[in-house]
């Protein structure tokens, strides 16, 4: 109703009345602040968030080569967690990695030939 998207990654019911049910939903949202307001309207009914993490980000070990784990990008909006707060990646596009600016302020997209070493990659 507000918009989000979810999937049921994991459930389990219970059998017996002591024994308690237990769901995994992956919630997703156009935006941090709309994930942000559907997170907190689950949670009076028993939703706990599993996990809020920074996004891992590796220095690029050479010009032109990305970080081993590096994470590649879909054509769809995406946003990243640096210091507990989301920042939409700038000029989304398939397949390409997300530099974080060295103030950590911008984040964008960036072709695997247009890193230079040392940048920060997610």
């Amino acid at each position: 109703m507000m918009g989000g998207t979810f999937d049921l990654t994991e459930v389990k019911i219970g059998t017996r009345r002591e024994e308690p049910s237990h769901t995994r939903i992956l919630v997703r949202a156009e935006s941090a602040e709309q994930l942000t307001a559907i997170l907190r309207a689950i949670q009076p009914h028993g939703a706990a968030i599993e996990k809020e993490s920074d996004c891992a980000i590796e220095p690029a070990p050479a010009d032109g080569v990305l970080p081993e784990h590096f994470y590649a990008t879909t054509h769809l909006p995406t946003q990243i967690r640096l210091k507990g707060q989301w920042a939409e990646v700038q000029d989304i596009e398939m397949d390409l990695a997300i530099r974080v600016s060295p103030d950590g302020r911008s984040v964008a997209t960036v072709p695997m030939a247009d890193v230079k070493k040392g940048e920060r990659i997610v």
